[in-house]
Formats: structure tokens, sequence, C-alpha cells
């Protein structure tokens, strides 16, 4: 845990955290939520895919944090939900494969501030604990696949989709 504060540190104390796609993101989540009011000035220029494309979880956490809070702090929440979901789901993970191995759950935080977080992939970033998180519940899981479970691993497998885990 305090391994995890420490690495939540720089998000908390600087006002904007800088990456290269991180100001695009913000922007559409903003344009997002406009067009989901009904801005008619905004839908002039823009208009919503209804596709099921990849790369939306990242969006809808701004997307609903930036009606409380303005873009900067959206965009640091999420990043910041990314900074503790990491190394906990990564724990989760190495328990439920070997108990003894605990140790090994802190391999993972060496990779928080990776490449990908500082050039903005923020939904693939998202995408990997989803995935830990996906497959400590299958391995959890896998003797005992009911509805209910098949149901909770599909909904874990689409979010794990919208979160573009492959890049």
């Amino acid at each position: 845990l305090f391994l995890v504060l420490l690495h939540l540190l720089p998000v908390l104390l600087i006002p904007f955290f800088v990456t290269h796609d991180g100001p695009s993101h913000v922007y559409n989540s903003f344009i997002l939520n406009r067009l989901l009011s009904g801005d008619s000035l905004t839908s002039e220029f823009f208009m919503l895919n209804s596709a099921p494309e990849p790369n939306w979880t990242g969006h809808f956490i701004m997307m609903a944090a930036n009606q409380f809070v303005p873009g900067n702090v959206s965009e640091r929440i999420m990043i910041g939900m990314y900074i503790i979901a990491l190394p906990l789901a990564f724990r989760q993970l190495v328990l439920v494969i070997n108990r003894q191995a605990v140790w090994a759950s802190y391999l993972v935080f060496p990779f928080i501030y990776s490449f990908l977080l500082h050039i903005g992939f923020y939904n693939f970033c998202i995408g990997i604990p989803v995935l830990f998180i996906s497959l400590d519940y299958f391995i959890r899981n896998r003797n005992n696949l009911k509805w209910k479970q098949g149901f909770i691993l599909s909904a874990l497998l689409v979010l794990l989709y919208f979160s573009h885990i492959f890049l």
C-alpha cells in the first residue's frame, strides 16, 4: 500500500500530468459530454460514432469525472485509478496463481510509469489491470463456470475490448 501511495504522489501533487496524447483524450471527453447533452453547435462539427470501437473506457471515466471537476483533474483521476488498479490487480493474479510467490507482486511497480502511459495510451494502460482482473476471475472460476460466472467473465472481456488492450 505504501508503494502504491508513493506512486500516486506525482499525480496528486502536480496540477497537470503531461503526456503526448493526454490533452486530446481530455478534449474528446468534453466533446462527447457536449454531444450527449444535445449541444447544437458541437453537433454541427462532430457526431457520435455508433460503432462499438475500442478506446472508450478512458473517455467514459473522464466524461463522468468532467461532470464534477475540470479536465486536468478528471485526467488525473483516471491516471490515479490506473496507478491503484495495476499493482492491486497484478497482486491478486499472482496470489491466485501461487500464494507463496507474493514477492513477485512487487515486480509490477517499475511498469506503472511506462512509456505507454507517458505517450498517453490511457485505454491500453487501463486495459492491463482489466486483463489481470479477467485472468484472476477466470482462474478462480474455471472449474465452476455457470451462467452467473460466465456473464461476469463476459462483462470483463467486453470491458477489456473497450479498453483497447491491443495496440
